[in-house]
């Protein structure tokens, strides 16, 4: 009953010394890595990590040794048979303190629906600004969210000074008259 829940849970378990070899691993986490668990027993997990972050997993091994906490770290695993895999390490130190418990949570689909999200907002950005005909989003109490680059040159502002005014400040250069809204 407890193998089945080790092994087929939906998140990676691995047993690491503090230099990063694997001493156990269940089913999900070959899964992840794409090597039968025989093959990687004795193997270092930084060599499927990135190059990148992998001192960052180093450091953050040398904290899991050193706390009595819970650490967490991202870092993206690599193997031939998959794209990078984005994943989400979170470990403790075992009461023998000779090997950490870590558990592995793939956010791939996290990481790339945030990239997504990223260039949608860059291309908004772009196209908002370059548009030529005037354009400003205001809200419901009548002040400026953004105005793009026609119409802050109408208002003789720059467009991070138009934040924040009211329509009736940017347009008659002068304060809000108490009976006007």
């Amino acid at each position: 009953k407890y193998s089945d829940l080790y092994d087929f849970a939906p998140v990676a378990y691995f047993n690491l010394d503090h230099g990063g070899t694997i001493r156990a691993v269940n089913l999900t986490g070959t899964g992840f890595l794409g090597v039968e668990r025989s093959l990687l027993i004795g193997r270092r997990l930084d060599l499927f990590i990135s190059d990148e972050p992998r001192p960052m997993f180093h450091d953050f091994l040398d904290k899991v040794f050193a706390s009595e906490s819970k650490e967490t770290c991202e870092v993206v695993f690599l193997n031939e048979r998959h794209s990078p895999r984005f994943v989400q390490v979170g470990a403790v130190i075992s009461e023998s303190r000779e090997e950490c418990r870590a558990v592995i949570i793939d956010i791939t689909e996290r990481e790339v629906a945030k990239e997504t999200l990223r260039r949608a907002k860059e291309e908004w950005e772009r196209t908002f600004a370059s548009v030529p005909g005037m354009i400003a989003i205001i809200d419901n109490h009548h002040r400026i969210l953004q105005v793009n680059e026609a119409m802050a040159r109408r208002l003789g502002l720059k467009r991070e000074e138009c934040a924040g005014l009211h329509c009736y400040e940017a347009v008659h250069g002068t304060s809000v008259p108490p009976d006007f809204c």
